[in-house]
């Protein structure tokens, strides 16, 4: 064990290398005195089971899950330097269109293939999102943190909340998800239009002075283009924005590949040359993974 990353109620992450290997890993770990809670140890798993079955390079891999003698749960990651997308958006502020953008598209297409195989994050936010550079040194999203993900597996749903309770980050939160409804696919796409406003204009679409009035307010309130919070974004990007941000789950993108296929349409036709330019600030932190370790 070289370090500890992180630190929560639930447990800790570590930074740790193969004695054999010289590899180094994230090591993520639910103390055993928490183990105790069977909701917080099926959450634990569902979110190492729900990583390692997509298997797409914008989702952090999940190499192996097990249990101490003493009931603590561990599941290992791979161990990635960078920012969390929250550490950038408040160092730096609203990003370039094109950089946002590119950004997008790398979670639009995480989500889509973790749709693919029946799992709906349910807590798509910037801290979810790890910003890392590439060989290449280009800038890549990767997808962290899927906790209270909604897994479907062998003909049936995991359901490791109560019928009606309300899981997420409210900021975030799809109208549908915000009174406990029933989620799919596209609450993810609302969440991810959330972060997309964030990433252009440095604020939230929606908020109230409470949690519960923010719930109330993504019931009732219509977001305001977000070229009227920052300007420079073209019509194209503020369409794109709000029709993820539909109320109604049916007038949203019908899918992730539909969201990054419009993504890809826009980068091309608007943005050429801008988008393709990586940026100069590169990621500099260890893997710091979200906020319930």
């Amino acid at each position: 064990m070289l370090s500890q990353l992180g630190e929560g109620g639930m447990g800790a992450v570590y930074l740790c290398e193969h004695s054999v290997l010289g590899r180094r890993f994230a090591v993520k770990v639910l103390r055993a005195e928490r183990a105790g809670d069977a909701e917080l140890r099926e959450r634990f798993r569902n979110e190492a089971l729900a990583a390692s079955r997509i298997g797409q390079e914008n989702v952090v891999d999940v190499l192996d899950f097990g249990e101490e003698a003493d009931g603590t749960l561990y599941y290992v990651m791979e161990a990635l330097e960078g920012r969390s997308l929250g550490a950038v958006l408040r160092e730096e502020g609203p990003l370039p269109v094109g950089r946002a953008l590119g950004l997008l598209d790398h979670v639009c297409r995480a989500l889509a293939a973790a749709h693919a195989r029946g799992v709906v994050h349910r807590d798509v936010k910037p801290e979810n999102v790890f910003v890392v550079r590439g060989p290449d040194g280009v800038e890549r999203a990767k997808v962290l943190d899927f906790g209270i993900s909604h897994v479907e597996q062998l003909g049936r749903t995991d359901r490791i909340t109560r019928a009606g309770a309300i899981v997420g980050t409210p900021e975030y939160m799809a109208p549908e998800q915000a009174v406990g409804g029933p989620v799919d696919h596209r609450s993810d796409v609302y969440a991810l239009g959330v972060l997309a406003y964030e990433m252009l204009t440095g604020a939230l679409p929606i908020v109230g002075e409470t949690a519960i009035a923010t719930l109330v307010a993504h019931q009732t309130q219509a977001p305001e283009p977000p070229s009227r919070r920052r300007a420079g974004i073209p019509p194209e990007v503020d369409a794109l924005v709000l029709r993820a941000l539909a109320k109604q789950p049916e007038g949203r993108f019908a899918s992730m590949l539909d969201f990054a296929a419009e993504v890809t349409r826009i980068r091309l036709s608007t943005l050429a040359g801008d988008y393709a330019r990586p940026s100069s600030a590169a990621p500099t932190a260890p893997l710091r993974p979200a906020r319930r370790p």
